[in-house]
């Protein structure tokens, strides 16, 4: 039961830390490539 849950938590915490790393490359790609629309 406790094993299962820290698998869990690791992987919607490195899932987190991926999707938070994507979003930076991607946000900083699109900031070098065009203006900001806003």
């Amino acid at each position: 039961m406790k094993r299962c849950l820290m698998i869990v938590l690791l992987s919607v915490l490195c899932s987190g830390i991926a999707h938070a790393a994507i979003d930076a490359y991607t946000f900083r790609d699109d900031a070098e490539r065009a203006p900001p629309a806003f």
